[in-house]
């Protein structure tokens, strides 16, 4: 990977774009996921 980067710096720093951009993306949503079953969990055992 480090070759290919040095080959094409381009290519590689989209691609560790593309991971950092997705890396974010689903821990913003698993954040979102554990707050509303959280929120819910919670509901439920209210009533």
């Amino acid at each position: 990977m480090l070759g290919k980067g040095a080959a094409s710096p381009v290519k590689y720093f989209h691609t560790w774009f593309t991971l950092l951009f997705f890396n974010v993306f689903s821990s913003t949503t698993l954040l979102t996921y554990i707050l509303f079953w959280m929120v819910f969990y919670n509901l439920c055992h209210i009533f």
